[in-house]
């Protein structure tokens, strides 16, 4: 795909699996997944992706199970092991809301965490939450590894780090392009994929379009084969 000069990278599947490799045995890997996957899967920016919450994600037995797993990490007494929680899939919510102060528009959207690699990302993800230290009682699901929540400009610039790391050129905004790109060659319609990206205007949809040349031919040979 050809792209326009200042405009965000769209990436390839081969890309994906070369940051992925690059993460491997990294520190925070699974935060680092997880936070790709709300880009690249969920097509959120970089503002939303900081904001996120751990009451946002979890239900309420997800969230119970949360507490009780930190109140064991924390106790003094326990030899409990992060990786001795278990998670189930009905622990997270399958939408969340995206509250109007960290979104574009400043207006209360919604989320999506219907795909089981999404949701496994997350989930494998919470332990490792669990462990992280943080500075007092923060909410937020994703942490820097000072402890803090992550702004918008250090959430933009761990994209970058993860882009200098694997080699692969991307930034948070490349998600939201790619995402758009693999909507459209599932068959998606424009304003289906209007709603997901939350855009207010179908014209704004409209500029994340580029000319597709596989997905051009796969168009005429269906066409050609029907004649």
């Amino acid at each position: 795909m050809s792209r326009m000069e200042g405009q965000a990278r769209i990436l390839a599947k081969n890309d994906l699996k070369t940051i992925f490799l690059a993460l491997k045995d990294t520190k925070h890997e699974m935060r680092n997944k997880a936070i790709l996957m709300m880009a690249f899967k969920v097509g959120l920016r970089a503002k939303e992706i900081a904001s996120i919450t751990l009451d946002d994600v979890l239900t309420a037995s997800g969230k119970l199970t949360y507490d009780s797993a930190k109140l064991m990490s924390n106790s003094a007494k326990s030899k409990c092991k992060s990786d001795e929680t278990k998670w189930e899939s009905n622990d997270l919510r399958k939408t969340f809301t995206l509250r109007s102060a960290v979104t574009k528009g400043s207006k209360v959207d919604t989320a999506y965490l219907a795909s089981k690699i999404v949701r496994e990302s997350i989930l494998e993800y919470l332990n490792e939450r669990l462990m992280m230290f943080q500075r007092g009682e923060i909410d937020n699901l994703f942490l820097t590894k000072r402890g803090k929540p992550f702004t918008p400009q250090s959430m933009s610039q761990l994209f970058m780090a993860m882009s200098k790391l694997s080699g692969v050129e991307f930034s948070s905004h490349s998600g939201r392009r790619t995402l758009v790109g693999n909507l459209v060659r599932k068959g998606l319609h424009i304003f289906d994929i209007q709603s997901i990206l939350r855009h207010r205007s179908v014209q704004t949809t409209v500029l994340y379009y580029q000319q597709d040349e596989r997905r051009l031919g796969d168009l005429m040979a269906d066409a050609q084969n029907g004649e």
